[in-house]
């Protein structure tokens, strides 16, 4: 499960949103739960991301989605938990 590592391996403050450990086959997702229309208007999104520890093979992917519809983490692998 995503955890915030603030004050649990780094300083109060400081940290990351860790998304996955260094295991194999996982997939999970972290959303900014607040609707807001985007209609005609432009959408900025910046973040930092930081892969390590891993096989090689880890990804990230960032998507935009219909908020009335409840979100459902897709496959792992190579799905990057948005097929399947």
């Amino acid at each position: 499960m995503p955890t915030l590592t603030s004050g649990v391996s780094d300083p109060v403050g400081s940290g990351w949103l860790r998304l996955t450990d260094t295991g194999g086959n996982e997939a999970t997702s972290a959303y900014y739960n607040t609707a807001f229309n985007a209609s005609g208007s432009t959408i900025y999104a910046k973040f930092d991301f930081e892969s390590y520890g891993g096989t090689g093979a880890d990804g990230i992917t960032f998507f935009l989605f219909d908020g009335t519809v409840p979100l459902s983490v897709g496959a792992y692998g190579g799905s990057i938990g948005y097929a399947q």
